[in-house]
């Protein structure tokens, strides 16, 4: 049983007196609001009310009453669970209100109130009722909830501002009228009715529309009707009364053609071209205004089958005709749409996902809806929608610019496999500034196809993001397995031109670098290149470096001509590289790695350089016999960097040793002065260890060595006393 037919047998509240009010425009009256009319044996007004209501509810809805909440709620998917885990019926309540209306049954609402409506869904409550068209259940509530005149004025003025954002408002505020319950003392009518009038301000004579309302509901044929309608003044009001009547006429008529119903309603456009029409003039069957039910009777059928016809010309549908003419399956759900979308600017998810479900076998008319609907789609139907659209474009990106990152990557992760190589190809470029995609999308095309070297050059020639830049380079190089000039130098020269642009045209490279504000951006960039390069073989690293070197040497290049440009972006590159790889060889590999480079390339000075320094980095006492080498005095600095660096000294052994190797040095003859990079490189250690005091004095030997270079070094890391403070 409903939980709100304890509110249909309950006693009614004492009536309250109310305050003289005064208005300018009406006096209200100092009399209680229900006057008594009667003895006091007799029953009340506001119990005669309340028994009024309480009749039609039990009358027209004895049905409602005993049918099990039950099945309302599992027509909603998740609301079971939802309800499940609210604690008590407000928050059950509050639950149904906080869905869109049109999947809830506006029993579920009457199920789930209490005596009274909490204060933060009072409002709400009200919006779904008269979103449902449940008039007399709001005129029902306010005979039990509300005692004075200004009540009153309260609650009409609640139920117009709610009706007054619906699209439906000359309907509603009609029907709402209507649906007064015509049998009530004239005292307390007439009340109502100028609060009406007073409250509302309706744009039509409210008491003499209830008279024709009631003149028609007596009139039982239609040639009667039709006779009473052309004598009275012609009027939206009355025309709507009109067809109301009417159709509740034509339904009780047996073999009901929908042409009969189109014929009638043919001639009067003025009601047909507004929304809200349908629900305000066809007959009301339960679930009318909810699409989680699509049941209609049979009766039904023929008012709905009509609107085929009105729909191709011009009808309006709005949200709740459009709930309303989807019952049965009578109409084409693309005409629905067409109509529906052709009245409507903003358009109700619920709906436009039953209609594109409905035309997942439709190819064709699912293609023409999914590009103004797309972004309502529920992410299960979205995938199957795509799943019959993709075959059939090879524009993929044109189906999903519409979405959100977020979903874009779902759907990309869901059909990545299936795609097409022109597929994937194709969406590479507009998807390049969106990172997580453009991965994934270079990842599957590296991977699962095999792309040519043009098509390689051609998205490094279009791509203006460093990151998919970036993430081309890796996957051509390391997944794809292609080395192609043109590709190489093309993503060289843009990285170069995107992260160290020119301050000045005509200026030289250190003149660039020293003014430029992107020094930070432009290293970075330069170490995710090179952890690209270190991942590959000797041969392939070979074949970079030398198209890279050779390519300086064109005009293409972005710092053409310019020799110090050239000398500083190889060492960076080299020197990037070659600590990456440093990382991920042992000693032992590393040396064996870099030998190989030189026998492909013995002229690099820089593989030469390496080669060298990871000699030292596996043993530290081969940099003395390194010394026996001639033309040795070019290659002293890796030679230095490999002592530093390596594992096998430690604290004073290693100042130790380098004190050793830099006398060894003088008896050779050979000149050497540390680098500042190396200075630093030792300072950096040696604040790390901090052996003691016997570190301290053998560095400050080392310092008056290389005077100069640790003088600049310890200006620059020593303005906070960091190193000071260690040698204290």
């Amino acid at each position: 049983m409903f939980r709100y037919r304890h509110l249909l047998y309950k006693s009614r509240p004492i009536i309250l007196n109310t305050l003289t009010q005064t208005s300018s425009i009406r006096l209200l009256s100092k009399k209680p609001f229900f006057e008594e009319t009667c003895s006091y044996q007799e029953r009340s007004i506001p119990e005669k009310i309340s028994q009024y209501f309480t009749d039609i509810l039990i009358n027209e809805g004895q049905k409602i009453a005993d049918e099990p909440i039950h099945a309302f709620i599992e027509q909603v998917p998740k609301l079971s669970e939802e309800l499940k885990k609210c604690l008590d019926q407000e928050n059950k309540l509050f639950t149904i209100l906080s869905y869109d209306p049109i999947l809830i049954d506006p029993r579920l609402y009457l199920h789930f109130i209490n005596d009274e409506i909490p204060k933060n869904m009072k409002r709400v409550y009200f919006e779904r009722l008269l979103y449902h068209r449940c008039y007399a259940a709001c005129w029902n509530h306010f005979s039990e909830n509300y005692d004075t005149l200004s009540d009153l004025d309260d609650f009409l003025e609640l139920i117009n501002s709610i009706l007054l954002q619906q699209d439906n408002y000359q309907f509603a505020i009609l029907d709402f009228v209507l649906s007064l319950p015509l049998q009530l003392n004239e005292n307390f009518h007439n009340q109502i009715i100028d609060s009406l009038v007073y409250t509302i301000k309706p744009e039509f004579d409210t008491s003499h529309v209830l008279e024709i309302w009631k003149l028609m509901n007596e009139i039982n044929t239609i040639d009667e009707l039709t006779s009473y309608h052309h004598g009275l003044e012609k009027s939206f009001e009355n025309d709507t009364l009109y067809l109301k009547r009417l159709m509740e006429l034509l339904k009780s008529e047996d073999n009901l053609k929908h042409r009969t119903i189109v014929e009638y309603l043919v001639n009067f456009q003025n009601i047909t071209s507004r929304c809200g029409w349908i629900n305000s003039i066809f007959p009301q069957f339960e679930s009318s205004t909810v699409i989680s039910n699509l049941y209609a009777p049979e009766y039904i059928l023929p008012f709905i089958s009509s609107l085929n016809y009105l729909i191709n010309h011009q009808a309006k549908l709005n949200e709740l005709d459009t709930s309303y003419i989807l019952h049965g399956g009578v109409i084409k759900p693309y005409s629905i749409f067409t109509g529906y979308t052709r009245t409507v600017t903003t358009l109700n998810k619920p709906i436009i996902n039953h209609l594109t479900r409905a035309l997942l076998n439709k190819p064709n008319e699912l293609m023409t809806i999914y590009k103004p609907t797309a972004v309502l789609l529920d992410k299960n139907l979205l995938i199957e929608v795509l799943d019959v659209l993709l075959p059939l474009q090879v524009d993929v990106y044109a189906l999903l610019r519409i979405h959100t990152p977020e979903t874009q990557e779902m759907v990309l992760e869901y059909f990545l496999k299936k795609f097409t190589c022109e597929q994937v190809y194709s969406m590479i470029i507009p998807f390049s500034r969106t990172r997580m995609i453009s991965r994934k999308l270079i990842t599957c095309l590296t991977t699962r196809h095999s792309p040519t070297a043009d098509q390689l050059v051609y998205l490094a020639s279009k791509i203006t993001s460093k990151y998919t830049i970036l993430e081309l380079n890796r996957s051509t190089l390391l997944r794809a397995g292609i080395i192609d000039e043109t590709f190489t130098t093309t993503v060289f020269n843009f990285l170069i031109k995107t992260t160290l642009p020119k301050v000045q045209q005509n200026g030289d490279f250190n003149q660039q670098f020293q003014f430029s504000s992107d020094r930070k951006i432009f290293h970075n960039t330069m170490r995710a290149y090179c952890q690209t390069l270190s991942l590959l073989n000797p041969s392939q690293l070979n074949g970079i470096m030398s198209i890279i070197s050779r390519y300086m040497d064109s005009n293409s290049f972005y710092y053409t001509q310019d020799r110090k440009a050239k000398e500083y972006l190889l060492k960076l590159l080299h020197r990037e590289t070659f600590q990456f790889i440093k990382r991920r060889l042992s000693p032992k590999e590393l040396v064996l790695y870099v030998n190989s480079l030189v026998e492909f390339n013995s002229k690099s000075i820089w593989f030469k350089h390496w080669l060298f320094k990871s000699i030292v980095l596996e043993d530290f006492k081969q940099s003395l016999q390194l010394l026996e080498l001639p033309a040795i005095k070019n290659y002293l600095t890796p030679i230095v960097s490999g002592i530093i660096d390596n594992k096998s000294l430690k604290g004073i052994n290693r100042l130790s040793f380098l004190l050793m190797f830099f006398d060894k040095i003088k008896e050779k003859g050979l000149k050497y002065t540390m680098k500042q990079r190396e200075c630093y490189q030792l300072v950096n250690i040696c604040l790390k260890e901090d052996k003691g005091e016997d570190v301290k004095r053998m560095l400050v030997k080392v310092f008056s060595t290389n005077n100069r270079n640790f003088k600049r070094v310890l200006k620059e890391i020593g303005r906070s006393d960091k190193f000071n403070k260690k040698l204290q």
